[in-house]
């Protein structure tokens, strides 16, 4: 059995995922059949919301530092909100072996990610993490269409999503980086630079400049429903996002790359959401483009 211990019980992200690993589906059927989730170590919450979280995903046990988790699982999950909290949580699982899912963003700083550089580099570390929204059945089958010429040459995009550039768990980097890993995922890990107009905190553009084409993201916290039009010479289509099954998905990749015992060779497609989301965070400070 694989046991995977949670950091952080605060997100709705902790009680998805331990659903997912230790509830059955309406047949009975569970989505790993040796997999749960073992221990949750709350660290950003109060104790009673812990022992909630832990109640409806069926944990089985509540710890009180993240050292206990060391003996209660294979396998770590930093869901904390803040990205500036994930490396402090998750490096000392790394440095002893352990596979680590972090949570969107997946860390906050160049220095960060410099740390999961060296990390890398020094050990056969598995390394999961960013948003769930990237495996989006919708991007897939856009992107199916691209690969297919279905579109043509695409010129540009345009993305909505929720985002609010004063959220306490970290400015833009929180719900932004949702819609800059599906632009990633959609077109590439090349951007070159970002400009930001803002309109309020939570109703700011983000203009993506690649060599050849330009992303639109829309970010506005009013938004219910969030779609993609994507711009071709043959056509033009918009699709809403489906993310119906996105955590089953983000899971499903963490799970099979600890089976195979896929370490993580590069980083770079990992943290590229990070240095987008620094360059749009210095765009609206200095009121200008920026180059990534």
């Amino acid at each position: 059995m694989l046991k995977i211990g949670l950091i952080g019980s605060l997100s709705m992200h902790a009680r998805v995922f331990a659903k997912i690993c230790n509830l059955p589906d309406e047949n009975g059927e569970y989505l790993f059949e040796d997999v749960r989730v073992s221990a949750i170590c709350g660290v950003d919450d109060i104790p009673d919301h812990t022992k909630e979280v832990a109640l409806e995903g069926e944990i089985p046990a509540i710890v009180q530092t993240v050292e206990e988790l060391e003996d209660a699982c294979d396998a770590v999950m930093v869901l904390l909100r803040k990205g500036e909290d994930h490396i402090p949580y998750g490096l000392p699982f790394l440095e002893k072996g352990y596979p680590v899912f972090f949570d969107k963003p997946l860390c906050r700083t160049a220095e960060d990610i410099e740390i999961l550089r060296k990390i890398t580099a020094e050990k056969k570390c598995i390394i999961s993490g960013g948003s769930v929204l990237k495996y989006c059945s919708t991007l897939e089958e856009i992107r199916r269409m691209i690969l297919n010429g279905d579109l043509g040459t695409v010129s540009g995009a345009t993305l909505n999503h929720n985002a609010d550039i004063d959220s306490i768990y970290g400015g833009v980097f929180f719900y932004g980086s949702h819609a800059v890993e599906m632009m990633l995922t959609l077109f590439g890990y090349a951007p070159v630079s970002v400009q930001v107009h803002v309109q309020a905190h939570d109703n700011f553009t983000v203009t993506v400049c690649y060599e050849d084409k330009l992303i639109n993201l829309i970010l506005n916290n009013n938004y219910n429903t969030r779609f993609i039009t994507v711009y071709g010479s043959k056509n033009t289509i918009t699709r809403e996002l489906d993310n119906s099954d996105t955590f089953e998905k983000t899971m499903a990749e963490f799970v099979d790359r600890i089976r195979k015992n896929q370490t993580t060779d590069s980083i770079d497609h990992l943290v590229k959401h990070v240095e987008v989301l620094a360059a749009i965070e210095k765009s609206i400070k200095e009121k200008r483009e920026v180059r990534i």
